[in-house]
This record gives structure tokens, sequence and C-alpha cells, in this order.
């Protein structure tokens, strides 16, 4: 197995030790310049010092509005440098809104749609039963459309890891590769 030198804690690790880069245009960037060690431990101390540092008070134009705001009326982004959101809290929300509303169209449905069926499955993935965790801005992940992939036909409202997985079972049973898959799960 290859191995691959940790520039941060200088150790040579196997390469499944290693975050894989997909837009590496080199063979020699093709892995992370860390360990997924050393970049989960790069990642928590920028995120404390981000949090512990003392707020940005710049006033900035929001992309949505147009209007310059003060930093207190922006979420806190880890991707930009300022460590504000391009748009302010306010039109975050109604952008949230509006891009949700556009993805139920093409499934035929509207937001109350969406909310009668959230409703039916009290807020819960069809399949798993929990309650979507991952968040953004604080705000939590709707659930995803699980629909017919020919006829876009919405079926009922999946978790994001149960939406992939039934997405996946699907490319398997269309190629009737589902009983090889269950074997092989089962033999393992």
């Amino acid at each position: 197995m290859s191995t691959k030198h940790c520039s941060r804690c200088k150790q040579f690790k196997s390469l499944s030790r290693f975050y894989r880069n997909p837009n590496a245009r080199y063979q020699s960037h093709k892995y992370s310049a860390y360990c997924k060690e050393c970049f989960a431990e790069v990642q928590k101390d920028r995120r404390l010092r981000i949090k512990s540092s003392e707020p940005t008070t710049i006033d900035k134009a929001c992309k949505g509005c147009g209007i310059k705001k003060s930093s207190s009326e922006f979420h806190v982004s880890f991707q930009s440098a300022d460590h504000l959101s391009t748009r302010c809290k306010k039109c975050s929300e109604k952008y949230y809104a509006y891009s949700l509303g556009k993805r139920l169209k093409v499934y035929g449905l509207t937001p109350k749609d969406y909310a009668r069926m959230l409703s039916e499955q009290n807020n819960r993935c069809a399949l798993c039963s929990c309650e979507e965790s991952r968040s953004f801005f604080g705000k939590t992940y709707t659930l995803c459309v699980d629909h017919d992939h020919k006829t876009l036909k919405p079926r009922k409202l999946l978790c994001a890891r149960c939406n992939y997985a039934v997405g996946g079972l699907e490319h398997l049973a269309r190629n009737g590769l589902l009983e090889i898959a269950v074997k092989y799960l089962q033999d393992s």
C-alpha cells in the first residue's frame, strides 16, 4: 500500500488516512496535504478561532438586497474572508424559502404540499424515522423529496442518508444487481 507524508504531523501514513482531492490536476495533489486526524484538528482550531475572535464590526453590502448593513445582521460563515455570509439574515430566509419552492416545483409540489407531507410524517424520515439533523447557518436542512426518476412523481420525504441509499438501490435494481449486493453484504 502506498504512503504519503503529512505536512503537519510530519509522519508517513497510508493513503487511506488522507482525504482524496477530486479536483486535483496533478497526481501529487490527489490527496490532501494533511492526514485526516490533522485535518480535523485544523478545522476545529479554525472554527474555535473564528468563534472566539472579536466579531467583525464592518458594514457590508448584502448580495440579496444590495443594502449596506452592520455585520450583526449577517450569519457567521467559515467560508468567507470576513467570516460573514453573503446575504443578510432577512435575505437568507427569503432565499431559503424561494429555493425550496423552486426545488419543489420540479416535482409538482408547493410549499404547502411539502408542509402537509412533513406533518403526515411527524417531521421524520419515511424510512428510518429520524429527524433531519444536518444544519446550515443554524437552519436544519429540509427532508429530501424522494421521487420516481422517470416520472418525477414524489413518493415520500427522506433524510439525506436514506435518500442517497434509495437512489443507489434503484440503480442496483434497474441493473439486476440488488440480489448480488444483498449476498455481498451477507457474506462480508
